[in-house]
């Protein structure tokens, strides 16, 4: 028990709660504008590529929790320190991946507002010619500051190795609990 007789297994459960969650925030911000991007895009299947580098990042964060629930499976006595190491690998991985999540959500939008050329809603005429317009524009995306899509990709996999880095730090964090 903590001195203020908090058990540690809240601290590790709510190292769970936040690694997952946090994780699963940060491809949902990423997943928005990779998906639209994959719609528009010429790129065919590599157009998909942004959408899997953001989910990953939720898998990153389910990764972590699973650790954490094995190491509170196995029956052994937890110490304070033991469950704020795993309040902390939570929010590690978790916090990394919401920022790598923005990171890429904000490259994509940045990517696709240089890219595509956003016309002008159509008025309407009169009541019988009504025009509607589409929320998301039909012309595909055409990349004007990246050559090629292998150089967009390559940008996507650094940023998301930021989330990859929580991972390791966080996985490093449950694992020294086990040595002290």
């Amino acid at each position: 028990m903590t001195p203020y007789n908090t058990p540690p297994e809240l601290f590790s459960g709510i190292g769970c709660a936040l690694s997952v969650f946090l994780a699963s925030v940060g491809a949902c911000w990423a997943s928005i504008p990779s998906g639209v991007y994959a719609t528009h895009s010429n790129d065919g299947i590599k157009g998909f590529a942004a959408i899997i580098i953001s989910g990953v990042l939720a898998i990153y964060g389910i990764i972590v929790a699973a650790v954490i629930v094995n190491r509170l499976n196995t029956g052994a006595e937890l110490t304070s320190v033991e469950g704020y190491m795993h309040l902390s690998a939570g929010l590690c991985v978790g916090l990394a991946c919401l920022a790598s999540g923005g990171a890429i959500a904000g490259f994509v939008d940045r990517h696709m507002s240089t890219s595509i050329k956003l016309e002008a809603p159509a008025r309407r005429a009169d009541a019988e010619n009504e025009q509607t317009t589409p929320l998301l524009p039909s012309n595909p995306v055409e990349p004007l500051w990246f050559e090629t899509s292998s150089q967009f990709l390559l940008v996507l996999v650094f940023i998301e190795a930021v989330g990859l880095y929580g991972l390791i730090a966080a996985l490093l964090l449950v694992h020294y609990v086990k040595a002290i």
